[in-house]
């Protein structure tokens, strides 16, 4: 009875967004990691290209220094500084003494040269890109990046559109599964299994199916309920009539009469147990059949009739109402609660009961016959009041030690 079913569902997670965001979330990862082998490969393009051109420009040197000596002209002045380490060099050159193509920065300028052996045998020569003039390859990188970048975004284009009819064919077969879910209700109409797909077609078949037997298993409680209501209520009339008619009999002994008030007893009961049957079966009570009842009033008219049941087993009951509680309500209902927390508290009870109503709610409490081992199983009337309660929406708790059992119900007015 303490159980809340949260029925706000708006919060939770969307697949389909979870869908969009994996597969964005990787365009983006594969457009990053391609972007960046791209430009390391760049790079490491433009340092191969350079080393090539400066490794080319050393042998061209080495080659005409062999046939013109010491008269051989230096690489190409416009696009190198030439130095030789036997003649005045700049200073930060000084710590690249073994032979390989280098790459240094000095300031904001990054300097590309090679330093091999001298054809002449001694020390080292260096050729070195005058400023700016290796980075020819910076109008290619240029061009370069607005492609990665044309065709990043246009495969991210691609891959959000993919993504977006993906979504779309997926999530139309389960928006129209959460329609036909729609219709699940035993007042719905039926609906056709229709899907595309083979998951989704299974998932509706197995829905039609539920739908049918729900359908089945309504109408059939319908059928149960009214042949409850027509078949049942009119032989319980046809005893209380009958009962009421030998009530006027003038000879009658008393164990006759003794017969006749149980009878009597039982046919109200039986009423009462079939109007509250029928109207837990029922989607919606009528407002016709709540009633404004008290509490207390109901409570001491039950004890009344249950007073020679506490005599017989010697149970002694204490009362206590602090205050008179008003519940709207059909009356059968809480006669049936009463009653059945009677009957479970003197069956399966010592020698004490004892009643509390204060504010909106109603306690009975029962001592434990320890010596014995009935009390290990309440009877269903705790079920029958648990249903009345979920149909009204009263909250029942039990609880139960080594000396007693308590069962209490809170009256909350419906809206």
């Amino acid at each position: 009875m303490d159980k809340v079913i949260d029925l706000n569902q708006t919060n939770l997670p969307s697949v389909f967004r979870l869908i969009k965001i994996i597969f964005i979330s990787f365009s983006v990862i594969i457009f990053l990691l391609f972007s960046t082998l791209i430009y390391i490969s760049e790079n490491e393009f433009e340092k191969i290209s350079l080393e090539h051109w400066l490794r080319t420009e050393s042998d061209y040197f080495t080659k005409n220094y062999a046939q013109q000596g010491e008269k051989t002209p230096p690489p190409n002045a416009e696009q190198f500084d030439f130095y030789w380490s036997e003649q005045s060099i700049p200073a930060w050159l000084n710590q690249f003494q073994v032979n390989a193509f280098y790459e240094h920065m000095i300031e904001d300028e990054d300097k590309h040269f090679i330093v091999s052996s001298h054809p002449s045998g001694k020390g080292k020569m260096y050729i070195i890109f005058k400023n700016d003039m290796d980075d020819f390859l910076d109008g290619y990188e240029s061009e370069l990046y607005k492609s990665i970048l044309f065709i990043g975004l246009f495969l991210f284009l691609c891959v959000v559109l993919i993504v977006l009819y993906f979504i779309y064919v997926i999530s139309r077969p389960f928006n129209e599964i959460i329609e036909k879910i729609k219709n699940m209700p035993p007042n719905k109409p039926i609906f056709i299994a229709d899907s595309p797909f083979y998951e989704t077609r299974k998932i509706e078949t197995s829905l039609l199916e539920s739908k049918i037997t729900i359908d089945r298993n309504f109408t059939r409680e319908q059928e149960v309920s009214r042949f409850t209501s027509h078949e049942l209520k009119t032989p319980i009339s046809v005893i209380q009539a009958s009962i009421e008619l030998l009530a006027k009999l003038e000879k009658t002994s008393r164990i006759a009469n003794k017969a006749i008030v149980r009878i009597q007893n039982a046919c109200t009961e039986m009423h009462i147990l079939t109007e509250t049957f029928l109207l837990i079966g029922k989607n919606e009570i009528e407002e016709e059949y709540f009633q404004n009842c008290s509490l207390s009033d109901i409570l001491i008219a039950q004890v009344i009739q249950f007073q020679p049941t506490l005599s017989r087993h010697e149970i002694k009951l204490a009362i206590n109402i602090q205050n008179n509680i008003r519940i709207k309500s059909p009356a059968q209902f809480i006669i049936i609660i009463i009653q059945n927390l009677m009957r479970n508290a003197i069956v399966y009870g010592d020698n004490l009961i004892k009643i509390n109503v204060s504010n909106n709610q109603l306690t009975m409490i029962n001592t434990i016959d320890r010596s014995s081992e009935k009390h290990y199983g309440y009877g269903c009337g705790l079920v029958i009041i648990e249903r009345i309660c979920e149909k009204m929406n009263w909250h029942f708790k039990t609880q139960k030690d080594e000396h007693e059992f308590s069962a209490s119900i809170t009256f909350i007015s419906p809206k």
